[in-house]
């Protein structure tokens, strides 16, 4: 693609970053500023690491519900190395990164020795993916320059320019409005301000050549405000490639003028150009050096073409996709590696979309085959489709109406195509990150020493059995012990016998585990089961009542990790009989009263028992949309726990890459399965559902240590 450098790393900019002419802060037609009332404030560049930069405060901007990356990364590295607090608080919802949002975290203690310079850390609330227009950013900046402005112990502070780093704004657009906020804040702010420096840092020298440029223009005939003289040097300084071919070419235009310019009335000799010339076609051995030597000096005015494709794997960004479905609408939005991509709406026929869930819950092989190629083409804009790869793992925030759509069935250009034999979920991460307007406070809890688990299996009536959920249990306890983990066991109804060292699995004995025990890790084997027309009442069967999604609300101790390998059914199908004011005894069917087939119901429970536990914090939500067999429900649990669980010698997978090597297993179980024929066998690998980060790892706190294979579970009860 051509990539100008006025745009270089920022791709295509979003319909708010359209070119428009150049601020101009005095016109021929006003009269000369008037001296100003309070100190100017120096803005300067430096090129370098954030970390790096000698600063009162250090600032970064923060994406709503989205784990710090690049220098919000190195910011939480610097302040926690181990632990990554910016990051935790994300996870449990503590940050909310609400437009303009300013959350402070304490530095390292400057006398100590592992003392990074960070003194003190903040980040700026940028609001949800792809919503960051100029106009969002002057209101950001400003309630930032408020902020600092206020602090009575900072006289510097270095940041990033917020919103250009993502590809959101174009560094002249972010530029601008930084300095717009600048022009109206300034003047109402006290005039006993400590603030008088702010340092913009980039880690890339082209970049940081290009925001000194834009401030130099922007800032030059503001009086409140006091351009860079040049760019300032700090460790940690990086040139990528695309800056580096800038350099490169105009280095090589440099070179010919001056070539030209001391030839003139000599003889012509062979150049090194002219060698490197003869490596291209005759045709462009003349145009080029043409071009060159019309090459401008301004950077700005400069472009280059940039080839190659972004490396994908385990390191790459996610590609975060917004899925909003209303009514017949569904609107989108995109923020990948290189852009943001500008809202898209899709008109789609409510009744198609039921039926498309309906055929892709435990869906047939024929509609396996057939009808994911139909839900990419379908529902998904076109400019949006080239997105959908395995370069990078895909992260789909959806609202409660798009959350019920089978997206684990997406597929990609290649396999359409037949050159991938493998579905897109099998290949690369696919997440879900589920939107809602509720967000736990901020409370201050003490860390865990080590990883708690909670693990219930088979707890419902007698009548229910599910003996392949209870040995799901019993190995899965054996395991997380022998990684170290404290285990809680609560296995089978009352009147059963449980393993030793472990419990039987009432209803308030699990609710009071989940209310008072702090556990990292929540893992639920047995039957989930819902009311048709109240899926707010969704939850696990017990043989005495059903753990519903309200019963969560009280929480106040968010687990990392929540589990639930359980079938669905509907109420009649496996609820026991008991009448509450809050619980339905409705007879078993297959559609509800409002017209909604059992698969539906099936859809809309995981997203509505997952939405209940992401409300209180919780980081992660594994669910099942459909019933599969017990030996592709063990072989799961032990997969992805064995995966993303940490050891002593190695930290432990990501969840999404866990997730998805979990699910290439299932794919690779479909034929030697003697219920191989049954639907809901054939797309097992497809029933589970990630609500959650897929970059996210479980090792934040590290365990107290393996305690040896075959290691029986501790069952002591939380304090």
């Amino acid at each position: 693609m051509t990539v100008t450098i006025a745009s270089l790393l920022d791709d295509v900019p979003t319909s708010s970053a359209v070119s428009e002419p150049r601020l101009s802060l005095a016109t021929d037609n006003t009269p000369a500023p008037a001296v100003p009332l309070v100190r100017p404030l120096s803005l300067r560049v430096a090129w370098g690491s954030l970390t790096k930069v000698v600063a009162d405060i250090h600032v970064a901007g923060h994406y709503q519900g989205v784990l710090p990356a690049s220098a919000e990364k190195s910011l939480d590295m610097a302040i926690s190395p181990g632990r990554e607090v910016i990051a935790e608080h994300t996870r449990r919802r503590w940050l909310v990164g609400e437009l303009g949002e300013i959350a402070y975290f304490p530095g390292r203690d400057p006398e100590s020795e592992a003392s990074t310079g960070v003194r003190r850390a903040a980040v700026a609330g940028m609001g949800r993916v792809g919503t960051l227009t100029e106009d969002r950013a002057e209101q950001l900046y400003g309630s930032l320059l408020r902020e600092l402005g206020a602090l009575t112990d900072v006289r510097s502070a270095a940041m990033v320019l917020i919103g250009s780093g993502a590809g959101n704004l174009t560094v002249t657009q972010a530029t601008r409005a930084l300095v717009k906020a600048c022009t109206e804040v300034l003047p109402g702010m006290p005039g006993a301000r400590i603030l008088t420096d702010v340092i913009i840092v980039e880690n890339d020298r082209l970049r940081a050549e290009q925001v000194a440029e834009a401030l130099k223009d922007l800032a030059r005939e503001s009086t409140l405000l006091a351009a860079p003289l040049r760019v300032e040097h700090a460790d940690g300084g990086e040139v990528g490639v695309e800056s580096a071919a800038v350099f490169a070419v105009r280095a090589i235009a440099h070179c010919i003028r001056r070539h030209d310019e001391e030839s003139q009335g000599r003889p012509k000799k062979t150049s090194l150009l002219g060698q490197l010339l003869e490596a291209f076609p005759e045709e462009l051995r003349t145009s080029i050096p043409a071009q060159l030597r019309t090459l401008p000096d301004d950077l700005n005015a400069l472009s280059v073409v940039v080839g190659g494709q972004l490396q994908g794997g385990a390191g790459a960004l996610p590609t975060r996709i917004s899925v909003n479905h209303r009514g017949d609408r569904m609107r989108w939005a995109a923020l990948t590696q290189r852009a943001t991509i500008p809202e898209r709406e899709i008109p789609v026929k409510p009744r198609l979309v039921s039926d498309l869930v309906t055929r892709l819950t435990a869906p047939t092989a024929a509609d396996a085959a057939r009808l994911p190629s139909m839900l990419r083409r379908w529902v998904i804009p076109e400019d949006f489709q080239s997105h959908i790869t395995d370069q990078s793992p895909l992260v789909l925030e959806v609202n409660g109406a798009a959350a019920q759509l089978p997206w684990e069935f997406l597929t990609d250009g290649p396999y359409e195509a037949g050159h991938e034999s493998l579905p897109l979920a099998v290949r690369t991460p696919i997440a879900r990150q589920l939107r809602t307007t509720y967000s736990r406070a901020v409370a201050d809890y003490a860390e865990p020493t080590h990883l708690r688990a909670l693990v219930v299996a088979d707890p419902g009536p007698t009548s229910k059995k599910l003996p392949g959920a209870r040995a799901e249990g019993i190995a899965l306890a054996e395991l997380l012990a022998s990684r170290g983990i404290d285990v809680s066991l609560f296995v089978g109804p009352p009147g059963t016998k449980p393993p030793d060292g472990a419990h039987v699995a009432t209803e308030l004995d699990v609710l009071t585990e989940l209310l008072v025990g702090r556990y990292d890790i929540v893992h639920f084997a047995g039957h989930g089961t819902m009311s048709p027309d109240r899926p707010d009442v969704a939850g696990w069967l017990f043989s005495d009542g059903v753990l519903t999604a309200a019963d969560l609300a009280q929480m106040t101790w968010a687990p990392r990790l929540v589990t639930a390998n359980a079938c669905w059914t509907a109420r009649g199908l496996g609820a026991p009989e008991v009448s509450t004011p809050h619980r339905s005894t409705a007879p078993a069917t297959t559609s509800s009263a409002s017209g909604a087939t059992e698969e539906q119901q099936r859809a809309t429970l995981t997203a509505v028992l997952a939405d209940e536990f992401l409300r209180v914090g919780v980081a992660h939500y594994i669910g099942t949309s459909w019933e599969i067999p017990d030996a592709m429900g063990v072989r799961f649990a032990l997969d992805f726990y064995g995966s993303v669980l940490p050891t002593p010698d190695r930290r432990g997978q990501p969840f999404g890459r866990a997730l998805c090597d979990a699910r290439r297993v299932l794919f690779g179980m479909r034929g030697s399965l003697p219920e191989a024929v049954k639907p809901e066998t054939w797309s097992g690998w497809a029933a589970y559902q990630h609500f959650g980060d897929p970059a996210d790892v479980l090792d934040t706190f590290e365990p107290s240590g393996p305690q040896g294979e075959g290691a029986q579970p501790t069952t002591g009860r939380a304090p």
